[in-house]
């Protein structure tokens, strides 16, 4: 017997679902929500992609858009979130989850600066610790300084 709210349980019902109809759409969003839920990403962006690759063609996709996006938001890969958020609204126009999703990412800050690009305008320095030579990069976001302390085998 499954009880709501029992995890386990549920995991186990769709794994045996999936061994019997290991192509079947639904049971891999459901499972695929599930981990989502538990913060198993990379698993539920998995299993998603897969419930989507085997949708049958005259059935709408929509709800594994919105999952998508809403994992992928969850993973703050924002511009691909977007993009399954918005071909939502396209099957299902007016949808007020992705309508509300899209709406929150609006509100975040600019993330096509990636941390490798801050790392390529930093200032590097390099200074002597121990004989041996150590970086320190010193980035500058906004109006503070940060900096980033290379290894230094004397601090160990």
């Amino acid at each position: 017997m499954v009880f709501p709210g029992d995890t386990r349980k549920s995991i186990e019902c769709f794994r045996r679902a999936l061994a019997v109809s290991p192509n079947n759409a639904d049971i891999l969003l459901n499972l695929a929500r599930v981990l989502f839920n538990l913060q198993y990403l990379d698993d539920a962006i998995f299993l998603t992609r897969r419930s989507l690759e085997v949708q049958p063609p005259d059935q709408n996709a929509w709800m594994q858009h919105f999952q998508l996006g809403e994992i992928l938001k969850a993973y703050c890969h924002y511009q691909e979130a977007a993009l399954h958020l918005r071909h939502v609204l396209e099957l299902k126009p007016n949808y007020g989850p992705a309508l509300s999703a899209l709406q929150d990412m609006e509100t975040l800050p600019d993330s096509t600066v990636h941390m490798y690009t801050i790392l390529i305008i930093g200032k590097e320095f390099k200074i002597n610790c121990n004989h041996k030579t150590m970086r320190i990069i010193f980035l500058q976001s906004y109006s503070s300084w940060w900096f980033l302390l290379g290894y230094c085998p004397r601090w160990t």
